[in-house]
């Protein structure tokens, strides 16, 4: 009795599943009205134009193009309109505080580390990664200018290549190219 038992309670629940499925079908084909798939185009219809051409991207410094890594206690960039589609920030609200803001230079955000959060900030600025121990600062400003990059305090730089630059500040230039 007890070997039949799961075995009845499995066809009784396939039996209920098949009639559940019959009767839930739905209607009949051919009791749907036929809907065509595509509707025909009125003679007073106007042909869809090509939107605006994209913009052209503006000109941007090649210099952080080549992987490296900077670390500092502070990290600040500062560059031309577009900086903040190369630059972008990594928080994490439990581990650091964002502050976004304009000023008379530009477009300014700040990370500043939560006390006891022990662990950096970063920042990708193309393909160099910048960590900072206790803030970072990012200024777009509003007209053409260099892009640059200083680390302050046990500040580190290491490149692909295996080069190599410490001190207390370390600044980099990016050259705006002529446009």
């Amino acid at each position: 009795m007890l070997r039949t038992t799961p075995l009845i309670i499995l066809c009784l629940l396939g039996a209920a599943c098949a009639s559940q499925t019959k009767m839930s079908s739905g209607p009949k084909t051919s009791e749907v009205p036929e809907a065509p798939l595509v509707q025909e185009a009125s003679p007073e219809a106007k042909p869809i134009e090509a939107s605006a051409p994209a913009p052209k991207p503006r000109p941007w410094t090649q210099a952080f193009k080549a992987g490296a890594i900077l670390v500092g206690d502070t990290i600040r960039v500062e560059g031309p309109p577009g900086l903040m589609v190369h630059a972008a920030l990594t928080v994490d609200d439990t581990l650091c505080i964002l502050e976004q803001r304009s000023t008379k230079q530009g477009f300014l955000q700040i990370v500043t580390a939560r006390a006891g959060a022990g662990r950096e900030m970063r920042c990708q600025l193309d393909r160099w990664t910048l960590a900072a121990g206790k803030r970072i600062e990012i200024l777009e400003r509003f007209g053409p200018c260099d892009v640059t990059v200083v680390a302050e305090g046990s500040a580190f730089w290491r490149d692909l290549n295996g080069n190599v630059k410490r001190g207390k500040k370390l600044e980099f230039l990016g050259e705006q190219p002529e446009q």
